[in-house]
């Protein structure tokens, strides 16, 4: 099996758990109208003309998320920042919060990083990539019998 095809394992795996919380925060009414789901249910019903389905926004959550996303970190893995593949997932999940916060949030009509909706829409959604990123490089270490913190390359610093 590939880099890719682990990452988009891994990726769909991590979007299914993600999708649990945001259904959880849902329920519990915290800073309602701010999740992946609405973000691509807005994008949906504006470019593409679906409505304010949110089945559109699931699929699009889906094949973001799961399938492009995994597919990046699989593929790419060798070139993202760190040593392990969890610190290698931090950094992935700051980078699609990157993504979210300059392309994503702005299509939907919620401004750069958010802004037009909430002061604490950057914030939440910094804490839930950051988790994203940390369990997705957990699951591609499971899928590659790796352990999540077992160092890549050897370490270059010679003691002394």
């Amino acid at each position: 099996m590939t880099k890719t095809i682990k990452g988009i394992i891994a990726g769909v795996g991590v979007t299914f758990i993600m999708s649990a919380l945001i259904l959880v925060k849902t329920a519990m009414h915290i800073l309602p109208g701010i999740d992946a789901v609405l973000i691509f249910t807005n994008i949906s019903q504006i470019y593409f003309g679906t409505g304010a389905n949110t089945a559109y926004g699931w699929a699009l959550f889906f094949a973001i998320s799961g399938v492009l996303y995994g597919a990046l970190f699989g593929g790419l893995e060798r070139l993202w920042p760190g040593r392990t593949d969890l610190t290698k997932g931090l950094w992935f999940g700051f980078f699609v919060w990157l993504v979210a916060m300059l392309v994503f949030a702005p299509l939907a009509g919620f401004g750069w990083f958010a802004f037009n909706y909430s002061i604490q829409a950057p914030i939440l959604s910094l804490v839930g990539h950051l988790l994203y990123g940390a369990v997705l490089g957990v699951f591609y270490a499971w899928l590659n019998q790796e352990r999540p913190l077992q160092i890549k390359e050897p370490y270059l610093h010679s003691p002394s």
